[in-house]
């Protein structure tokens, strides 16, 4: 017995979810809401992590589209982790098959590059190449299974502290050149990391 499909009015399947993660907008456009609007009580709104669990189920079902929608989404903290979540869900199998044509394509056009000639797959360089795939594919996959647990603000963190760690490794482990306009821009990194930090203190301190 097959499964049931949705369908809407016009006989075409649905396989996209709309979901909500506000009702508030720093706007009152007319055509949307009043100018005197009562919002719902925050304890009434699903949570950042019950809104990804519903993506992940409606997923498992199916579904191909998610679209946020508000209010406005933007205003609620923590929604660009959530996209980054959600974004992840399908895995990383779909993506590298996408890619699988397009590599196809620029080596029936490339006929004379070097990964096309035979005797170029039995060299140590194609052997490293090869494996470059399952070292970077394990970690990716790690760490999507892992950041569906994790709590946004540890995962807020920690995409702070990655783009440190690689300067550190260009810097010190490669002898990169420390430019000045690429030492602003971390600079910019490190004051919102110690925003981010004092303020998540602050939060902390005020609960207990």
């Amino acid at each position: 017995m097959s499964e049931p499909v949705l369908m809407d009015r016009f006989a075409r399947k649905v396989d996209y979810l709309r979901m909500s993660v506000t009702d508030r907008c720093d706007f009152r456009c007319v055509y949307c809401m009043a100018e005197e609007m009562t919002f719902l009580p925050r304890q009434q709104i699903l949570s950042l992590e019950e809104i990804l669990q519903v993506a992940e189920r409606f997923v498992a079902l199916g579904t191909r589209k998610i679209r946020l929608t508000g209010g406005e989404p933007l205003v609620r903290a923590g929604v660009v982790g959530l996209c980054e979540k959600i974004a992840a869900l399908p895995g990383l199998v779909v993506e590298t098959w996408m890619l699988v044509p397009l590599a196809l394509i620029w080596l029936a056009i490339n006929p004379t590059a070097v990964s096309v000639q035979p005797e170029f797959w039995t060299t140590t360089q194609a052997i490293w190449l090869a494996a470059a795939g399952p070292v970077t594919l394990v970690p990716l996959v790690c760490f999507n299974a892992a950041a569906r647990h994790l709590p946004f603000t540890t995962l807020g963190f920690l995409q702070y502290v990655a783009p440190t760690l690689v300067l550190l490794l260009a810097v010190l482990l490669y002898g990169e050149h420390l430019t000045t306009s690429t030492l602003i821009t971390f600079a910019f990194i490190w004051a919102g990391l110690a925003i981010y930090s004092v303020d998540i203190w602050l939060k902390s301190r005020g609960r207990h």
